[in-house]
C-alpha cells in the first residue's frame, strides 16, 4: 500500500482534474439510468433531488455486504411508488450494470484469449449482446408486465448507450493513470480494463475490492504494466468513482435516519 500511495502522489493536478471530470460524467449517466429505471413504472413521479439522493444512498448501501446486495435497500428512500415496483426498477438497473460488464468482457476475449474456442466465444458474445432484447420478449410471458414492457422498450436503448459511454470513460481513466507511469496504447487499455471490470460482477467481495486488483495485476502484465501500477490505477478509480460518492450517500442516509426516527422501515434498514 505504501508503494500505491507513493504512486498516487505522482499524479499531476491536471490528472486529478481529468479524473474528477470523467467521474462526474459517469455519475451523472448512472443517475440518469436510475431515473429511467424508476420511470419504467407508469405514473411514477418524484423530485429529481430525491432520485439523485436515493442513487447516492444506494452506492453507500452497496458496501454493507459482499456482492453489493444491500443496495436494494434504497427502495426505502423512494416515495410516491410501491416498494414492489421500485424493487423491480433496482433489478433492471442491476441487470444493465451486469450486462455492460459482461458485454465488454466477452468481446475483449476475442483480442486477449486467442486459445479459446472461437465458436464458443462468438455464441457467448451474441447471447450476452442480445440478452436485453431477450428480456424484452421474455416479459411478454407475464401479461401483468405489459405496461412495464412498453416502458422498457423505450428506455432500454438509451440506458444501454449510457452504460457503454460510462465504461468508455472508465477506459479513459485507466489510460490516463497508466500513462503516468508507462506508455500504453488506448486499445490495449480498453481490452484489459474490460476483463478487469468483469470482477465487479463476481459477488464475493465488497464492490469487487481485492478481486478486481488481482485481475488487474495479471491482465495488464501482458502489456508490460507492473503490478503496482495496475493496482494504483484500479484503486484510484475505485476510490474516486465508488468510495467518495458512497461517503456522500452515507451522509445523506444518516440525515434521513434523523428525519424519520420512528419509521419502522428506516429502523430496519439503518439500524
Amino acid at each position: 500500500m505504501q508503494v500505491v500511495a507513493a504512486n498516487f502522489m505522482k499524479f499531476s493536478l491536471f490528472t486529478f482534474f481529468l479524473l474528477v471530470v470523467t467521474t462526474c460524467i459517469k455519475l451523472y449517466l448512472q443517475y440518469r439510468n436510475w431515473k429511467m429505471m424508476l420511470h419504467l413504472n407508469p405514473g411514477f413521479s418524484s423530485r429529481k433531488r430525491q432520485i439523485f439522493k436515493s442513487y447516492l444512498i444506494g452506492l453507500a448501501l452497496g458496501f454493507l455486504i459482499p456482492g453489493g446486495h444491500a443496495s436494494f435497500g434504497k427502495v426505502f428512500f423512494i416515495e410516491n411508488t410501491s416498494k414492489r415496483k421500485t424493487f423491480f426498477s433496482i433489478l433492471m438497473e442491476k441487470f444493465f450494470l451486469t450486462w455492460t460488464n459482461w458485454f465488454f468482457a466477452i468481446w475483449a476475449t476475442f483480442f486477449y484469449f486467442y486459445s479459446f474456442s472461437l465458436p464458443l466465444k462468438l455464441i457467448a458474445a451474441l447471447l450476452i449482446t442480445f440478452s436485453p432484447l431477450g428480456l424484452y420478449f421474455a416479459m411478454r410471458l407475464r401479461p401483468n408486465l405489459e405496461p412495464l414492457r412498453q416502458e422498457y422498450r423505450k428506455a432500454a436503448p438509451l440506458v444501454m448507450l449510457n452504460q457503454i459511454i460510462t465504461v468508455f470513460f472508465t477506459f479513459i481513466q485507466y489510460w490516463i493513470i497508466l500513462n503516468t507511469f508507462y506508455p500504453i496504447r488506448f486499445d490495449k487499455v480498453a481490452i484489459s480494463s474490460s476483463l478487469v471490470l468483469f470482477a465487479n460482477t463476481i459477488p464475493i467481495t465488497f464492490s469487487g475490492l481485492g478481486l478486481r486488483e488481482t485481475f488487474a495485476v495479471h491482465i495488464f502484465k501482458r502489456y508490460g504494466i507492473r503490478g503496482e501500477y495496475a493496482v494504483t490505477a484500479s484503486l484510484t478509480i475505485f476510490i474516486i468513482t465508488g468510495v467518495l460518492p458512497a461517503l456522500v450517500g452515507l451522509f445523506l442516509m444518516m440525515r434521513e435516519k434523523k428525519k424519520h426516527p420512528r419509521d419502522a422501515s428506516f429502523k430496519q434498514m439503518l439500524s
